[in-house]
């Protein structure tokens, strides 16, 4: 973005609290328009500062740089508990196969909202591997854990087909309808099933 001098003044500054917070977010809004991968290393330095953080970690989520992946998996210990959750549904979405460790941590947390998020995160970002952890939420305490839990099962084995691998979609939403998931779950893997199965 060397041409564009108002930009590059953003990236140089977008470091700096000395200016209004207002200001601050903003020019990390502004770097997320740019899809150039040196914009990630100023939008990691603004998830520091809690004004801009959250404009950061949208920008950072449309981000195609790989760089910014790990600087979303890095915000994972910052404080704050929206915060968080905001990082792990933008890894979510992002289908950050590398922030998969960070995920599962994350889906251990204390806090019932921080872990249903992770679930929603690793049902985009995970494999095969991640059912079991799925698995084993659906006999957590928390009601919304549980519920959640199914539903990313099935989440999951949606995303596994779209990738290609139809064998591991099988063998999940056949646990799912095997299981005493929730009625509409099962019905979805049945369906899902149907479509993945050859035509007799």
């Amino acid at each position: 973005f060397a041409g564009n001098p108002f930009l590059n003044a953003a990236a140089a500054q977008s470091p700096s609290f000395e200016h209004p917070p207002a200001v601050r977010s903003n020019l990390a809004r502004l770097l997320g328009l740019l899809p150039d991968p040196e914009v990630v290393p100023h939008l990691a330095k603004a998830l520091e500062d809690l004004h801009a953080r959250e404009m950061a970690r949208c920008s950072l989520e449309m981000s195609p740089s790989p760089q910014a992946e790990a600087a979303l998996a890095a915000a994972l210990g910052a404080a704050g508990t929206e915060f968080r959750i905001g990082v792990l549904n933008s890894l979510g979405k992002r289908k950050a196969r590398g922030a998969v460790p960070r995920i599962r941590e994350a889906a251990a947390d204390p806090l019932p909202e921080v872990r249903i998020a992770a679930l929603y995160a690793l049902a985009g970002a995970g494999g095969v591997e991640e059912d079991a952890l799925l698995e084993r939420a659906t006999r957590a305490e928390d009601l919304s854990e549980r519920r959640a839990a199914h539903i990313c099962r099935l989440r999951l084995a949606a995303a596994l087909a779209a990738r290609g691998e139809r064998a591991a979609a099988l063998k999940i939403c056949r646990a799912i309808a095997a299981s005493g998931a929730p009625q509409p779950q099962k019905m979805a893997a049945e369906s899902l099933l149907a479509q993945l199965s050859p035509a007799v």
